[in-house]
């Protein structure tokens, strides 16, 4: 399998969660400095009405950003414990029926079930998975699966299409698009060089489970 030195990529592999001390650490860090700074603030509320009061472009800028940081902080604080829970139930399923050679967790795809969180590889294809449903909800065989490759949309910042998402693009001109995270019980989508990545893992894990076949 191509980039299994990479730690990352092994966990997908192996289908654990890594240590999520960091990603605790530094939401902690942003949510109480966020608060402390809004505490702070309104204890002086002479200066919250004089900044409100000022004018020109970032008048009220440092009342808002505060609160747009504490937001953004529990968004993710609360996303990734649901995610972290729904991950570790649908491993618990996946694993008391089947032994993949890959664990690919999403945030969508269209593989008709809104809930699916995690796919799964291995020698007869790829499958995916809920949280609730004992089986996979769908079924993608080696033999429908015509090319792996990257889903692009334009991106007006950057002026040029980029990829948000892997395509599966089957036979009979149908398609799934998975849009990819890069770690099992985090909710935040795969980057582009790691949707890079995950697609070149996956077109080798094809190569090396047929020619095991064989």
């Amino acid at each position: 399998m191509e980039y299994a030195g990479d730690r990352w990529v092994r966990h997908l592999r192996d289908g654990t969660t890594p240590r999520a001390w960091r990603s605790v650490l530094g939401l902690s860090i942003l949510i109480l400095a966020s608060a402390a700074i809004l505490f702070a603030e309104f204890t002086h509320l002479s200066f919250v009405v004089a900044d409100f009061a000022g004018h020109g472009r970032g008048r009220g800028s440092s009342v808002l950003l505060p609160v747009l940081l504490l937001g953004v902080g529990l968004y993710f604080a609360i996303s990734s414990r649901d995610r972290s829970k729904s991950d570790r139930r649908a491993l618990a399923l996946i694993r008391a029926s089947s032994t993949p050679a890959f664990y690919l967790p999403v945030t969508d795809s269209d593989s008709g079930d809104d809930h699916v969180v995690m796919w799964t590889v291995d020698r007869d294809g790829l499958h995916a998975w809920t949280p609730s449903s004992k089986t996979p909800v769908r079924s993608v065989p080696w033999s429908t699966l015509e090319t792996i490759t990257l889903a692009e949309q334009w991106v007006s910042r950057a002026g040029a299409n980029q990829a948000y998402a892997l395509a599966l693009d089957l036979a009979g001109n149908d398609s799934i698009v998975l849009r990819c995270r890069s770690t099992i019980g985090r909710s935040y989508p795969a980057s582009v060089t790691k949707l890079d990545i995950l697609m070149r893992v996956l077109r080798s894990l094809r190569r090396e489970l047929d020619r095991a076949d064989k």
